[in-house]
C-alpha cells in the first residue's frame, strides 16, 4: 500500500519515489536539500506497558506533529515501527535544518498523554543538509541521517545530530 495505513503518511516505496524526485528537482533547480531519520525514544516501554493499541495512538499522535510542522513542498514517511523520515526540499540552510529538528523533538517530547493515559517519550534525530551541487543518491543520503540518529541516540535520547555533506 503506498500509504501507511495507521498514520496516513506515505510507506517506504512511496516516500522513496516522491524524496528521488524532490532530490532531483533540488539537484535541477540548483538548491538545498535536507533529510531526517527520525526514532522515537521510549516508544517500546509505551507499548509494553500500556498495550499496541495505546503505541498506535502515540504514532498517529507523531504524524500529526511531523506533519504540521513541515512545509507543503516537504515530505514526511512512516519506514519502521516507530522510525519516521523527512525529506526537506529547498531548505534554506544547516542552521534552518537544525532549528526544524529541534523544533520537532521539543514537540513530540511534549506529548505527554494518549489514551487518557501519562507517556514519556521522545525524539532521536538524524539529519544531512546537502547544499548544491546534490552528488549523493537517495540511498545514500538516507544511510548516512539513519547513522547520524544512531549517533543522536548514543549521545543521549532526545538529540540531534546533522552534518552537511
Amino acid at each position: 500500500p503506498p500509504n501507511d495505513a495507521l498514520t496516513g503518511l506515505p510507506g517506504r516505496a512511496l516516500f522513496n519515489e516522491v524524496s528521488e524526485n524532490l532530490r532531483r528537482l533540488a539537484l535541477r533547480n540548483n538548491t538545498c536539500f535536507g533529510m531526517m531519520f527520525i526514532d522515537l525514544d521510549n516508544f517500546k516501554q509505551v507499548n509494553d506497558t500500556l498495550g499496541h493499541h495505546v503505541g498506535d495512538v502515540v504514532l498517529h499522535q507523531v504524524a500529526e506533529v511531523l506533519t504540521k510542522n513541515l512545509r507543503k513542498n516537504d515530505i514526511v514517511g512512516r519506514v519502521g515501527g516507530d522510525e519516521f523520515v523527512v525529506s526537506l526540499y529547498g531548505i534554506e540552510s544547516q542552521q534552518a535544518l537544525v532549528a526544524l529538528g529541534n523544533k520537532l523533538i521539543r514537540e513530540i517530547s511534549s506529548i505527554d498523554q494518549a489514551e487518557g493515559k501519562p507517556i514519556d517519550i521522545g525524539a532521536s534525530i538524524g539529519a544531512v543538509f546537502v547544499a548544491p551541487p546534490l552528488s549523493h543518491t537517495l540511498d545514500e543520503l538516507t544511510d548516512r541521517a539513519d547513522t547520524l540518529m544512531y549517533e543522536a541516540k548514543r549521545a543521549g535520547k532526545g538529540a540531534l545530530c546533522v552534518e552537511a555533506i
